[in-house]
């Protein structure tokens, strides 16, 4: 991958994607409130019974928290691609490697563009 490729998936997955993973998730909740409000039993609630609606709650939240979970990967993945390569940037900055055959830049950093990696360490 090159830079202007986990650039670009970063800022989609953040900027775009993101914010429709908690709108989504907002609205799973909505119909959460709207599923405990028609509970008759909530309604009629006393103070001992504070736990059970938190519970309810909580039960029926779950399938929303899980969905906003799953709907996250692309984010946590493109960030962590990010990271990726800044960790394989300064791998070849502190060894002063210079060509892509090296075994140790191989094994840990073969999913990136390695002469993009090594023209951007050059200094100018």
């Amino acid at each position: 991958m090159t830079h202007a490729q986990i650039e670009l998936g970063f800022k989609l997955a953040i900027y775009g994607w993101l914010p429709f993973c908690f709108l989504v998730f907002i609205y799973l909740l909505y119909c959460v409130y709207k599923k405990i409000a028609q509970k008759r039993w909530i309604l009629e609630a006393t103070l001992a019974d504070k736990n059970k609606i938190a519970l309810a709650t909580l039960w029926y939240s779950l399938p929303a928290i899980v969905t906003l979970v799953i709907m996250v990967i692309p984010a946590i993945y493109f960030n962590h691609l990010v990271k990726q390569e800044d960790y394989c940037l300064t791998i070849i900055k502190v060894n002063k490697i210079n060509t892509i055959e090296n075994p140790f830049l191989q094994d840990r950093c073969s999913s990136f563009d390695l002469p993009e990696l090594i023209e951007r360490t050059k200094p100018n």
